[in-house]
């Protein structure tokens, strides 16, 4: 695993950690972030997808990488979003 894909893997799970901290704020905050959760995750899938090539074999990593971090931002947004929706019950 070269440094880049560390790099990206620590920078990206920094954010999903401070995306954690939003819980505390008011609700407008944390469906602005479950959105960029859920475009990120997106974003992470079709990297995930487009990252299997038969002729290169050095694409683990980056599938790795991808699949974990989109799986912490799906898990994100939809906490975010249970949040706000069980709030609203309550």
């Amino acid at each position: 695993m070269n440094n880049t894909t560390l790099i990206i893997g620590g920078i990206l799970a920094l954010g999903f950690f401070a995306s954690l901290l939003l819980l505390a704020r008011s609700e407008v905050a944390r469906v602005i972030a479950s959105i960029f959760a859920l475009g990120a995750s997106a974003f992470c899938a079709f990297g995930f997808l487009a990252s299997y090539e038969l002729s290169d074999s050095a694409a683990l990593p980056w599938q790795i990488t991808y699949a974990t971090l989109g799986i912490c931002l799906l898990a994100t947004a939809v906490m975010h979003l249970k949040s706000v929706f069980s709030k609203k019950k309550a």
